[in-house]
Protein backbone atom coordinates (compact mmCIF):
# COMPACT_ATOMS: atom_id res chain seq x y z
CA UNK A 1 0.00 0.00 0.00
CA UNK A 2 1.54 3.76 -0.89
CA UNK A 3 0.79 5.09 2.49
CA UNK A 4 0.71 8.39 1.42
CA UNK A 5 -1.31 7.70 -1.57
CA UNK A 6 -3.99 6.16 0.91
CA UNK A 7 -3.73 9.19 3.02
CA UNK A 8 -4.74 11.89 0.56
CA UNK A 9 -7.81 9.19 -0.62
CA UNK A 10 -9.05 9.36 2.67
CA UNK A 11 -8.33 13.14 3.38
CA UNK A 12 -10.37 13.89 0.67
CA UNK A 13 -12.96 11.66 1.45
CA UNK A 14 -13.43 13.30 5.22
CA UNK A 15 -13.39 16.75 3.51
CA UNK A 16 -16.32 15.99 1.26
CA UNK A 17 -17.98 14.43 3.86
CA UNK A 18 -17.31 17.04 6.51
CA UNK A 19 -17.32 20.73 4.91
CA UNK A 20 -18.57 19.12 1.56
CA UNK A 21 -21.78 18.33 2.91
CA UNK A 22 -23.12 21.87 3.03
CA UNK A 23 -20.64 23.02 0.75
CA UNK A 24 -19.36 22.55 -2.78
CA UNK A 25 -17.57 19.51 -4.12
CA UNK A 26 -16.34 18.63 -7.75
CA UNK A 27 -14.09 15.85 -8.93
CA UNK A 28 -10.46 17.74 -10.68
CA UNK A 29 -8.38 16.40 -13.20
CA UNK A 30 -6.17 14.64 -10.24
CA UNK A 31 -8.05 15.31 -7.16
CA UNK A 32 -11.19 16.82 -5.42
CA UNK A 33 -12.17 20.14 -4.91
CA UNK A 34 -14.47 21.16 -1.87
CA UNK A 35 -15.67 24.51 -1.67
CA UNK A 36 -17.46 24.58 2.44
CA UNK A 37 -19.98 26.80 3.71
CA UNK A 38 -18.04 29.61 4.54
CA UNK A 39 -15.78 31.50 2.53
CA UNK A 40 -12.17 31.20 4.69
CA UNK A 41 -9.04 29.72 3.22
CA UNK A 42 -8.62 26.49 5.27
CA UNK A 43 -7.24 23.54 4.27
CA UNK A 44 -10.16 21.53 5.81
CA UNK A 45 -12.87 23.62 4.47
CA UNK A 46 -11.89 25.57 1.36
CA UNK A 47 -9.46 22.77 -0.16
CA UNK A 48 -8.00 20.52 -3.38
CA UNK A 49 -6.79 17.31 -2.48
CA UNK A 50 -4.23 15.40 -5.28
CA UNK A 51 -5.84 11.62 -4.91
CA UNK A 52 -4.15 10.50 -8.57
CA UNK A 53 -0.59 10.70 -8.80
CA UNK A 54 -0.81 9.82 -12.72
CA UNK A 55 -2.15 13.12 -13.24
CA UNK A 56 0.43 16.14 -13.98
CA UNK A 57 0.54 18.81 -11.50
CA UNK A 58 -0.39 21.48 -14.09
CA UNK A 59 -3.72 19.82 -14.73
CA UNK A 60 -4.42 20.18 -11.05
CA UNK A 61 -3.69 23.18 -10.74
CA UNK A 62 -5.82 24.54 -13.65
CA UNK A 63 -8.81 22.85 -12.77
CA UNK A 64 -8.24 23.89 -9.15
CA UNK A 65 -7.43 27.22 -9.42
CA UNK A 66 -10.32 27.29 -12.25
CA UNK A 67 -12.97 25.97 -9.63
CA UNK A 68 -12.65 28.20 -7.02
CA UNK A 69 -11.49 31.34 -9.41
CA UNK A 70 -15.48 30.84 -10.16
CA UNK A 71 -16.60 30.99 -6.67
CA UNK A 72 -14.26 34.08 -6.12
CA UNK A 73 -12.76 32.02 -3.49
CA UNK A 74 -9.40 31.91 -1.86
CA UNK A 75 -8.05 28.01 -0.83
CA UNK A 76 -5.61 25.83 0.06
CA UNK A 77 -3.79 23.44 -2.41
CA UNK A 78 -2.47 20.52 -0.78
CA UNK A 79 0.86 19.33 -2.57
CA UNK A 80 2.65 15.90 -1.94
CA UNK A 81 5.99 16.82 -1.21
CA UNK A 82 7.51 13.52 -2.15
CA UNK A 83 6.54 14.81 -5.97
CA UNK A 84 9.24 17.75 -6.67
CA UNK A 85 6.92 18.60 -10.08
CA UNK A 86 4.13 20.29 -7.46
CA UNK A 87 6.38 21.90 -5.81
CA UNK A 88 7.69 23.95 -9.20
CA UNK A 89 3.90 24.32 -10.63
CA UNK A 90 3.38 25.90 -6.79
CA UNK A 91 6.75 28.08 -7.53
CA UNK A 92 5.97 29.10 -11.24
CA UNK A 93 2.38 30.15 -10.63
CA UNK A 94 3.93 32.39 -7.27
CA UNK A 95 1.28 30.42 -4.83
CA UNK A 96 2.55 31.56 -1.37
CA UNK A 97 3.66 27.68 0.22
CA UNK A 98 2.09 26.92 3.89
CA UNK A 99 4.73 23.97 5.58
CA UNK A 100 1.70 22.24 7.72
CA UNK A 101 1.68 18.88 7.16
CA UNK A 102 -1.20 17.11 6.18
CA UNK A 103 -2.23 14.45 8.89
CA UNK A 104 -1.09 10.89 7.66
CA UNK A 105 -5.36 9.39 7.61
CA UNK A 106 -3.96 5.93 8.22
CA UNK A 107 -3.41 3.77 10.87
CA UNK A 108 -0.22 2.20 11.49
CA UNK A 109 -0.61 0.64 14.37
CA UNK A 110 -3.65 -0.38 17.08
CA UNK A 111 -3.62 2.71 19.33
CA UNK A 112 -3.47 1.83 23.19
CA UNK A 113 -6.61 2.91 25.35
CA UNK A 114 -5.05 4.87 28.51
CA UNK A 115 -6.40 4.22 31.60
CA UNK A 116 -8.84 6.99 33.73
CA UNK A 117 -10.56 8.48 30.59
CA UNK A 118 -13.83 8.04 29.35
CA UNK A 119 -15.04 8.57 26.26
CA UNK A 120 -18.01 10.41 25.05
CA UNK A 121 -19.71 10.43 21.05
CA UNK A 122 -20.39 14.07 20.49
CA UNK A 123 -24.18 13.67 19.59
CA UNK A 124 -25.66 17.20 20.20
CA UNK A 125 -25.03 21.15 20.29
CA UNK A 126 -22.87 21.07 23.83
CA UNK A 127 -20.95 18.70 23.22
CA UNK A 128 -20.03 19.86 19.69
CA UNK A 129 -18.94 22.78 21.32
CA UNK A 130 -17.29 21.11 24.16
CA UNK A 131 -15.12 19.31 21.21
CA UNK A 132 -14.58 22.45 18.94
CA UNK A 133 -13.32 24.33 21.99
CA UNK A 134 -10.79 21.12 22.38
CA UNK A 135 -9.71 21.49 18.82
CA UNK A 136 -9.27 25.55 19.16
CA UNK A 137 -7.07 25.50 21.95
CA UNK A 138 -5.21 22.41 20.61
CA UNK A 139 -4.64 23.79 17.24
CA UNK A 140 -4.30 27.10 18.75
CA UNK A 141 -6.33 28.38 15.99
CA UNK A 142 -8.96 31.29 17.06
CA UNK A 143 -12.28 30.96 15.22
CA UNK A 144 -12.35 26.80 14.62
CA UNK A 145 -14.71 26.19 17.19
CA UNK A 146 -17.29 28.68 15.68
CA UNK A 147 -16.32 26.78 11.89
CA UNK A 148 -16.82 23.14 13.43
CA UNK A 149 -19.72 24.21 14.76
CA UNK A 150 -21.00 26.52 11.43
CA UNK A 151 -20.14 23.56 9.71
CA UNK A 152 -22.04 20.66 11.27
CA UNK A 153 -19.13 18.41 11.37
CA UNK A 154 -20.21 15.93 14.13
CA UNK A 155 -23.49 15.22 12.26
CA UNK A 156 -21.80 14.67 8.94
CA UNK A 157 -22.71 10.71 7.39
CA UNK A 158 -20.32 7.84 7.95
CA UNK A 159 -17.76 10.24 10.72
CA UNK A 160 -17.90 10.18 14.18
CA UNK A 161 -16.08 12.33 16.66
CA UNK A 162 -15.77 11.22 20.68
CA UNK A 163 -14.09 13.46 23.34
CA UNK A 164 -12.20 11.65 26.27
CA UNK A 165 -12.95 13.00 29.40
CA UNK A 166 -10.85 12.76 32.60
CA UNK A 167 -13.43 12.98 35.49
CA UNK A 168 -15.26 15.48 34.25
CA UNK A 169 -12.31 17.52 32.66
CA UNK A 170 -12.65 17.06 28.64
CA UNK A 171 -9.33 16.70 27.79
CA UNK A 172 -8.84 15.45 24.10
CA UNK A 173 -10.64 14.52 21.36
CA UNK A 174 -10.52 12.49 17.95
CA UNK A 175 -12.43 11.79 14.90
CA UNK A 176 -13.10 8.38 13.00
CA UNK A 177 -14.19 8.65 9.13
CA UNK A 178 -15.42 5.49 7.49
CA UNK A 179 -17.11 5.25 4.05
CA UNK A 180 -17.05 2.84 0.67
CA UNK A 181 -13.22 2.30 0.56
CA UNK A 182 -11.92 5.01 2.78
CA UNK A 183 -11.49 5.65 6.18
CA UNK A 184 -9.08 7.71 8.39
CA UNK A 185 -8.66 9.03 11.67
CA UNK A 186 -7.42 12.03 13.70
CA UNK A 187 -6.49 11.03 16.90
CA UNK A 188 -5.35 13.12 19.67
CA UNK A 189 -2.78 12.97 22.09
CA UNK A 190 -3.21 14.04 25.36
CA UNK A 191 -0.34 17.00 25.98
CA UNK A 192 -0.13 18.68 28.96
CA UNK A 193 0.36 22.32 29.29
CA UNK A 194 2.01 24.22 31.57
CA UNK A 195 -0.60 25.11 33.39
CA UNK A 196 -1.96 21.28 33.86
CA UNK A 197 -4.90 20.98 31.41
CA UNK A 198 -4.95 17.99 28.51
CA UNK A 199 -5.18 19.85 25.22
CA UNK A 200 -5.31 17.95 22.04
CA UNK A 201 -2.52 17.76 19.34
CA UNK A 202 -3.29 16.20 16.11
Amino acid sequence: MDVNQAGTLNLAGFVRSTAGRIGSVTDIRGGAAVAGPVAVPNAYVNTAIPTDPSVSAADFFDDAISFFAGLERVFVLWAPLSDSSFAAEAARRNLVPDKEPSPAMVVSMPTKAQSGLRCRLVDDDESAAIFGDLCERGYEKPGMAWLMAHQQGYSAPDTYWHIAFDGDVPVSAACGYLSGETGASTPSQLQPSSAGAGLPRW
